[in-house]
């Protein structure tokens, strides 16, 4: 989906998912609900750490990029 759309686009466009589930969370006024939207911002929030590696692995130079890989895998 990164290529397709560019890293950048993704990024943002699950940074607003992820901001519009958290909104629905809050207005939540009963508990299914509330747990509805809670899995559908963990699905927004899940798409954050894969498409944020590729975008900083995209930028990476191939002789950093072991040293680059490593660092991101602490996390």
């Amino acid at each position: 989906m990164a290529k397709r759309f560019g890293g950048r686009r993704l990024f943002v466009a699950t940074i607003a998912l992820f901001r519009a589930k958290s909104v629905l969370r809050g207005a939540a006024d009963n508990l299914p609900l509330l747990v509805l939207a809670r899995v559908a911002q963990r699905c927004a929030g899940a798409m954050l750490l894969p498409v944020g590696r590729i975008i900083v692995l995209a930028q990476t130079s191939k002789g950093d990029m072991l040293r680059i890989m490593g660092l991101l895998m602490i996390r």
